[in-house]
């Protein structure tokens, strides 16, 4: 499929690949205040991440990574980046499946 990435306010990354997964956190009336998603693009991948979708105050953020660690470097920590690897199915440092 054909998939259109902000990686900024100003530039767009436009690549045919697959979703891999999509995750979102959501405000306490079912909006979405974060979404996360990667792609797979060739031989690497492509993160997104978007704020405040579909208000005035919408923020984009996106990168081109190489492997797993390049995602976890992209996301970090956070409750909702945690959610994705694991809906990804990916190893990052300081979580492992039992």
């Amino acid at each position: 499929m054909h998939f259109s990435v902000k990686l900024s306010r100003s530039d767009t990354l436009e690549f045919n690949g697959e979703c891999l997964a999509r995750v979102a956190a959501l405000n306490h009336d079912d909006t979405v205040r974060r979404q996360f998603s990667v792609y797979a693009c060739g031989a690497g991948f492509v993160a997104e991440r978007v704020d405040y979708p579909n208000t005035l105050d919408v923020r984009f953020w996106g990168a081109h990574c190489s492997d797993n660690f390049a995602i976890y470097d992209f996301f970090g920590n956070e409750p909702l980046a945690n959610y994705l690897y694991g809906s990804l199915g990916i190893s990052v440092p300081g979580l492992r499946q039992l």
